[in-house]
């Protein structure tokens, strides 16, 4: 479906977005409006479609239990969003995205390097901070 552009799933119990593909290289509009999204951890599987320019969440659980972050979740993880839920992106709200998507970055990457550590290590330093703590 490389040349599809526009994606109409509306109120379709749809709660899983693992289908979306990286071949739908040109969707620039996708309705989920309705559905069973439960989580923005949902929507970051659509973090590969580049060209979406309007996604519609409203009415999905997600929309209502993480009503004040999910505009901002979505668009720090699909940057080239102009609309969420008929509603345009402003300059703020780009912003604030860019900076959340930024702080998620440092901590994957701080976890990342915690990863790397033998586990002897892990715990020495861990427990050289406890020490240092109480002190």
């Amino acid at each position: 479906m490389p040349n599809l552009k526009l994606l109409h799933l509306r109120d379709n119990v749809i709660s899983s977005l693992s289908g979306f593909t990286s071949g739908m290289k040109s969707l620039q509009y996708l309705n989920l409006r309705g559905n069973q999204i439960m989580t923005v951890k949902e929507v970051e599987k659509l973090h590969h479609l580049n060209r979406l320019r309007t996604l519609s969440l409203a009415g999905n659980p997600l929309a209502e239990e993480e009503a004040e972050h999910y505009v901002l979740d979505a668009l720090s993880y699909i940057p080239s969003l102009d609309r969420i839920d008929k509603n345009p992106i402003s300059e703020e709200d780009r912003s604030e995205a860019e900076a959340l998507a930024e702080l998620r970055r440092q901590e994957l990457s701080s976890s990342d390097s915690l990863a790397h550590l033998p586990h002897e290590q892990m715990f020495s330093s861990a427990s050289s901070e406890f020490s240092s703590d109480m002190m």
